[in-house]
């Protein structure tokens, strides 16, 4: 997304947009940078004013801590339900590029640890399952492009698949991969 300074409105806008999508919305590169440098303006600003400006300000200042708090904790949601959908269906493609550096420092570690429980406990997938969903000669297995962002689902195999990204590349059980093709989320890809 680049470099953008952030502002209230800029802020309250991300916000709205991580409120009303299932997948994680883009942020500038800047992000962290630039929201500890606007509470660090504000907060001087609501210290330096008096009498009614000053209540104004400190007001303002809470409800933008208010803001930040919450776009974190929606990611932070997201971003452990995105580790879990890779952890139980390993094949799963993942989109990188809307995690930010720290954000994707957390998933990494996020998934290391849920991998790291299940191999302890013994729940892990089912081998066959992971080794059927990354074939692509099965017949049962239709190999699709998505055609837009699509929420993780569960098939009626009860294994979970997705979140998926625009033009993300999997192998999906046939009856799945037809139903998201008439539907025009995705498009058949033949191999061989």
């Amino acid at each position: 997304m680049g470099e953008i300074v952030l502002s209230y409105d800029t802020l309250f806008e991300l916000l709205r947009l991580e409120r009303s999508r299932t997948e994680l919305q883009q942020l500038p590169d800047n992000y962290f940078a630039s929201v500890q440098a606007l509470i660090a303006v504000e907060e001087q600003t609501a210290a330096v004013a008096s009498g009614a400006e000053h209540s104004k300000k400190t007001i303002a200042l809470k409800n933008l801590q208010k803001i930040v708090a919450e776009l974190y904790e929606r990611r932070e949601r997201k971003i452990v339900l995105l580790a879990l959908d890779k952890v139980k269906a390993p094949g799963a493609l993942v989109d990188f590029k809307k995690l930010l550096p720290t954000e994707k420092a957390m998933f990494d570690e996020i998934v290391a640890l849920l991998a790291r429980y299940r191999s302890t406990t013994g729940e892990k997938i089912p081998e066959k399952k992971e080794a059927k969903a990354a074939t692509t000669s099965d017949p049962d297995m239709q190999m699709v492009k998505m055609l837009s962002p699509f929420p993780s689902f569960v098939g009626p195999d009860l294994l979970t698949y997705g979140p998926y990204a625009e033009n993300d590349i999997t192998s999906l059980p046939a009856p799945v991969a037809k139903l998201l093709i008439e539907k025009k989320r995705a498009s058949a890809i033949h191999v061989g």
